[in-house]
């Protein structure tokens, strides 16, 4: 017997909750209450879930494993340039393989997603190509002498390719293993090449700088010649040996002129012609003599009168007369004689003033020797040849030893010469040495230094042309086909099981919650139990409900009707699938 309550009492469930917990029965009777709507909200759920399983296309993954062998030539023997750990390389290569240029072809030459492409490879159609792509490395713990410690190293790789059809996802996945092997070849070849030519430009460049410095030692050798470090020592001897010499020249100087003032002072004591006699035995002057006289009489008249007085401008006529006349002495004695009065008259500059009696009677036979040498000068070449020479043997004597020490003289005063000059050098050249020697230094300490440089640099070329070998021989590291790519007889998704399983999960919560939610709502009297929560007394008597076949009829159809139903859609998933 049913019967409805108000509905603005208190909900018979929440009151039956407050009096005693649900038990196993409740749960049965709340099943067998709700049946139906646990049926239909469920078997759509799970007729779904199934359809969905087995609509969704399947897809194929086919992998090909690659090895990464170990060079075959031991480092120690031949090192390669390449030094990057294999991840890096590994990566590096994968950005080269899956390049748009390459995905374009491949999926030109495959015809991929064409329902994607439309009118060409667009870069939405290669990000799908890159998500189907699979890359994963393979790695074991091995000591790293690197980093001093067990790591995790890669020794293979596994490249793998998702599609629809497994042929096409086999020879796809080939096609990508036969790029990675192919450049993995080219990028560690390349960056060999690369690695040798940059060290060839380093050589040049070095090359060049070492033959710049080599023209600036030069040039600074060339222009220091006498400063460099190395003749420190022998600049230090030779000025030694040059102030040595120079001061023996300088005393030899001084004796040799000495001595020539004395064998001048003698000359001017004795006659240059020999004594003659006349017929009576009285002795004649001869025109030197005549000469000399005149001479002295002029000296005496010129310090005490004016050249225009009488007598000075008589004996100059007379001294005239006979330089015009008879020659008695050359041209080449009187330059002589004038050397000599000069030398005298600047000995006495050192002892007196230009005022003493002996500087004015040395400056007048000065001008009068330089009156012979102007008159000489005047001369025709053959007056001077006719001159006649001294005949008197001891002033022929005296005038040889004047000159030959005139010569010696002259000699060592060259030497002298030379010798300051070549102190000054020396001196100059010590001078400098210092900074000429920190200049120097810093020269060869650039050159030494590109020097080793240079050496270093063609080390590391040779080491670089040979690691080149190995790469282009193959014979460093690579990448070797471990496993070919294998045609996929299963697809790896979807997982139509799981699907399924999680339908029925789905189905079965589901329909708990809503049946739950519609039971909760729903305020029908159904129990004894009911009335007792509700009105809080327990009734007297209970009336069961009493089944008619009216109502047995009914019930068949409905189930008849339900399961039928049920049938043909499940019928109905399997034909879609």
């Amino acid at each position: 017997m049913e019967s409805t309550r108000d509905p603005h009492a208190p909900s018979a469930g929440l009151v039956a909750d407050a009096i005693s917990a649900p038990t196993a029965q409740d749960a049965m009777v709340f099943l067998r209450r709700r049946k139906w709507l646990f049926f239909f909200v469920a078997v759509p759920v799970m007729l779904g879930a199934t359809l969905l399983a087995f609509r969704l296309p399947a897809v194929y993954q086919s992998e090909a494993k690659v090895l990464i062998e170990q060079p075959a030539i031991p480092a120690n023997i031949v090192a390669s340039t390449i030094d990057s750990y294999v991840d890096e390389r590994i990566q590096a290569v994968s950005q080269r393989v899956l390049a748009a240029d390459n995905i374009s072809r491949i999926i030109k030459e495959f015809d991929l997603y064409p329902q994607l492409r439309g009118g060409g490879v667009t870069q939405t159609v290669i990000e799908q190509f890159r998500a189907d792509t699979e890359l994963q490395n393979i790695a074991a713990e091995i000591f790293d002498a690197r980093r001093g410690r067990m790591d995790g190293s890669t020794y293979a790789f596994v490249v793998g390719f998702r599609h629809s059809e497994p042929e096409i996802t086999q020879q796809v996945t080939g096609n990508l293993v036969e790029l990675y092997l192919a450049e993995n070849i080219k990028s560690r070849t390349e960056s060999s090449a690369e690695t040798t030519l940059f060290l060839e430009q380093q050589s040049s460049r070095i090359s060049e700088n070492i033959s710049r410095i080599e023209r600036d030692l030069a040039e600074y050798k060339a222009q220091y010649s006498g400063a460099l470090p190395e003749r420190a020592q022998l600049n230090a001897q030779l000025l030694d040996r040059t102030e040595r010499d120079l001061s023996e020249v300088e005393n030899q100087i001084r004796q040799m002129t000495s001595e020539d003032n004395i064998l001048r002072f003698e000359l001017q004591n004795i006659s240059r012609y020999a004594t003659m006699t006349s017929d009576l035995g009285a002795p004649v002057l001869g025109a030197q003599e005549r000469l000399d006289a005149l001479q002295l009489e002029y000296m005496r008249l010129t310090s005490t009168y004016g050249p225009e007085h009488p007598d000075v401008a008589r004996t100059k006529r007379e001294m005239n007369a006979i330089l015009g006349g008879e020659s008695v002495q050359t041209a080449e004695g009187v330059k002589t004689r004038l050397m000599a009065a000069r030398l005298e008259r600047d000995q006495l500059l050192d002892r007196y003033s230009s005022e003493h009696p002996d500087v004015r009677r040395a400056d007048s036979n000065i001008e009068m020797l330089e009156f012979q040498r102007d008159v000489f000068a005047s001369l025709p070449s053959a007056a001077n040849d006719s001159i006649s020479a001294p005949n008197n043997p001891p002033y022929v004597q005296k005038q040889f030893e004047i000159d030959s020490v005139f010569a010696r003289l002259s000699a060592a005063q060259g030497e002298q010469s030379v010798l300051v000059a070549r102190r000054a050098e020396l001196e100059g050249n010590i001078a400098i040495a210092p900074r000429v020697e920190r200049e120097w230094l810093e020269l060869n300490r650039g050159y030494e230094s590109s020097r080793d440089e240079y050496e270093e640099i063609n080390t590391r070329i040779s080491e670089a042309k040979m690691s080149q070998r190995l790469e282009t021989q193959n014979k460093g590291e690579r990448f070797t086909l471990l496993e070919r790519a294998s045609l996929p007889n299963q697809p790896i998704e979807p997982n139509r099981f799981t699907i399924i399983f999680l339908g029925v999960v789905l189905a079965i919560g589901a329909a708990i919650g809503i049946a739950a939610l519609v039971d909760g709502l729903d305020y029908t009297v159904r129990s004894s139990r009911d009335l007792e929560v509700m009105f809080g007394a327990t009734p007297l008597v209970v009336i069961p409900f009493v089944e008619t076949a009216h109502d047995r009829r009914v019930r068949f159809i409905k189930n008849t009707s339900v399961v039928g139903g049920f049938i043909l859609s499940i019928a109905l998933v399997f034909i879609s699938i």
